[in-house]
């Protein structure tokens, strides 16, 4: 545990020199699930220590010769499948929507409790209201795309649909640009791409039996990130100035603030410079 956090964090520094200066993009969490997704692949050749592998579909089949599917932790025939709730999920009430959102927010750190999602929510309040706003809405978000694709209401329970759009919406919702109207929908754009690339990850990730980490995310909100100034509506947020939505409303309103003020004194100097025209007598027009 302690070379993968040391190598986490090297990685993270040296994407992070080659990133920030070239392209003005952070590594986000691209250091942390590739690390960690090395070492749980690595780690199928540790005979010496016990590993909970995840069943492969790359090859096994049932006695009858038909495919097996992998979901949730057990593998179904392909007759089995088509006839099980997971296969159609139920029709989701709202109480259970309430709680799949929560438990996406909880899922940022690996918890599917929702109980800890609102704690979790409950922190960010006092740190930022715009981000637990987008932090709940891109949660949201990840969960219509679950029931848009028929995803299996198992996963949904888990809230394993979510995190990713969460961490989407706040990151392009006002973490990397001055947080607007027009930005938050953007923002939840982000989150719906986000969890459409996590879709696809978790295609490719489970045959080997491992998670899809975050990168969902990282993939998603870089390229959102990467538009800085090509986006006319966006106006971004310089790495070493990073800190709050509502602090890059503060400082965005003292930029506006002093531009009006340096703007009126230039006025008022131009005023005071321009030589006086006197007027001109009418004796002498005629």
């Amino acid at each position: 545990v302690v070379v993968v956090s040391v190598f986490s964090s090297v990685l993270m520094a040296a994407l992070g020199n080659m990133l920030a200066p070239t392209w003005k993009c952070p590594s986000l969490t691209f250091p942390f699930s590739t690390i960690t997704l090395l070492a749980l692949l690595s780690a199928r050749q540790f005979y010496r220590y016990p590993v909970a592998s995840t069943p492969s579909t790359l090859g096994p089949k049932a006695p009858d010769g038909s495919s097996i599917i992998y979901r949730n932790g057990h593998n179904y025939t392909a007759s089995d499948w088509e006839f099980s709730n997971l296969a159609h999920p139920n029709s989701l009430t709202f109480s259970n929507v309430v709680v799949y959102t929560l438990r996406g927010v909880a899922q940022v750190y690996i918890s599917n409790n929702e109980y800890f999602g609102i704690i979790q929510l409950v922190g960010m309040l006092f740190c930022s209201r715009i981000s637990t706003l987008c932090s709940v809405l891109g949660s949201l978000v990840g969960l219509g795309v679950a029931v848009l694709i028929g995803a299996p209401e198992a996963q949904m329970a888990q809230g394993i649909w979510g995190y990713c759009g969460s961490l989407g919406a706040i990151a392009i919702g006002g973490m990397f640009y001055v947080p607007t109207k027009r930005c938050l929908c953007i923002g939840l754009l982000c989150a719906f791409i986000c969890t459409f690339i996590h879709s696809a990850l978790i295609s490719f990730f489970t045959p080997y039996g491992v998670p899809t980490m975050s990168f969902g995310f990282t993939f998603g909100a870089t390229t959102f990130i990467l538009l800085q100034n090509s986006a006319t509506t966006l106006v971004p947020v310089s790495l070493e100035f990073v800190t709050t939505p509502e602090g890059h409303l503060r400082r965005m309103k003292k930029k506006l603030d002093l531009e009006q003020l340096i703007h009126a004194e230039s006025r008022t100097t131009e005023t005071r410079t321009t030589p006086h025209t006197p007027a001109t007598p009418l004796a002498l027009l005629a």
